[in-house]
């Protein structure tokens, strides 16, 4: 069976988010547990350009890329990296590009699905740090005092979600015309 010219052109463009997760990873300012990365920024994107469905497909293939051990996570790559406390915000790009394919409609609809997205990731990585510290490291850390940690993520967050929107809407219209043009 072939593949449609809009089903190659969704295709390329699934892959091409992979990959812009990917060099969102490179984009970093070092913290602890884990770095301030433009992941999020593209992720958002993938889900409010692609719709749901290819933008979680699109964060599949990268999360797929990286176990299979190429190092695109922002810490590596391989199948160890689910013992990473960090693995969990990778797990949560899957809601987060889920949700932000549902960010379309007048403005306040469309930061109510990206916050609503970005609330998951928060949730799942701020639990798999918990998990992961508290079992595999072997530390008794609080799931209040992680939570603590995470404040200082927020505003980077929130002004992605604000950069994201505007670029986003303005991409899309290009975007749909060159996915069904000839």
């Amino acid at each position: 069976m072939f593949l449609s010219r809009n089903g190659i052109k969704i295709l390329i463009l699934t892959s091409l988010f992979a990959v812009l997760t990917y060099m969102g990873s490179l984009i970093q300012i070092p913290m602890y547990p884990a770095p301030i990365t433009l992941q999020t920024f593209f992720v958002m994107l993938s889900g409010i350009l692609l719709g749901s469905k290819y933008g979680v497909f699109s964060q599949l293939l990268y999360i797929f890329l990286g176990l299979v051990g190429l190092p695109v996570f922002a810490g590596g790559g391989g199948i160890g990296y689910v013992l990473s406390p960090t693995f969990g915000f990778i797990i949560g790009f899957i809601p987060l590009a889920y949700f932000s394919g549902f960010a379309h409609g007048n403005k306040l609809r469309i930061i109510s699905f990206l916050l609503i997205g970005n609330l998951i990731l928060y949730c799942l990585g701020t639990a798999y740090i918990w998990f992961i510290v508290n079992n595999v490291v072997g530390r008794d850390l609080g799931y209040i005092t992680i939570l603590k940690g995470m404040v200082i993520y927020l505003p980077g967050d929130f002004l992605k979600v604000i950069i994201a929107i505007p670029l986003a809407l303005k991409i899309k219209n290009r975007l749909k015309m060159a996915l069904f043009s000839s």
